[in-house]
């Protein structure tokens, strides 16, 4: 039987984070290529979308590498260290919740954040969740916080987010291919490609 344009897809998906990463278990890389799809849509058609954790004992362990898949086939997708309060808040306003939040190293966020990256982890994992902020002139503003997020980090995250979230273990290993930054954006744009011709159809 033939497969569908969305099987493909996932199949497609599925090979290329196996192909790029050491994954103890291969399942792993089916999850990540359905929840790569799902960012495409999760705001749109979903109530809720788990969070994506990658932990590891300790750093080179393959938790960046795997945002650095994502980056490039997730939606409006932004990967960094610590991004500040106000950007997260307002670029998933303005993208009305179509965005991808790539948090890497969430452990080492500075203490002023911890706070924030609680209160994203508390709320942002459901529709109709909002973080209130001040805006000048004892005005108000109502910031969305639900959009697909997944971070990095070294340690065990908390038990709220464990309930929230897929946990993905990294270990150190050699994947069957090697990481080589040009062939891997060029990949992961045919398969946008693919997701966007699945997206229309």
């Amino acid at each position: 039987m033939e497969k569908s344009k969305g099987q493909a897809l996932i199949d497609s998906l599925a090979a290329w984070f196996g192909s790029r990463l050491f994954l103890v278990d291969l399942d792993v890389a089916l999850v990540l290529a359905v929840w790569a799809v799902g960012t495409w849509v999760a705001t749109d058609r979903f109530w809720t979308w788990p969070y994506l954790v990658m932990t590891a004992g300790g750093p080179g362990e393959g938790k960046t590498t795997v945002l650095k898949m994502l980056n490039v086939v997730c939606r409006n997708a932004f990967l960094g260290s610590g991004p500040s309060p106000a950007f997260v808040l307002r670029e998933i306003m303005a993208a009305d919740g179509r965005f991808t939040l790539l948090w890497d190293e969430a452990e080492a966020a500075a203490s002023e954040r911890k706070g924030f990256l609680s209160e994203v982890l508390n709320s942002g994992y459901s529709r109709g969740q909002w973080i209130g902020r001040a805006a000048g002139a004892k005005g108000t503003v109502r910031y969305p916080s639900y959009c697909p997020k997944a971070f990095a980090m070294i340690g065990d995250p908390t038990e709220t987010v464990r309930t929230r979230a897929i946990i993905v273990d990294c270990v150190k290993g050699d994947p069957a291919l090697p990481w080589v930054s040009s062939v891997v954006a060029q990949e992961g744009a045919v398969l946008t490609g693919m997701i966007g011709e699945v997206m229309a159809s």
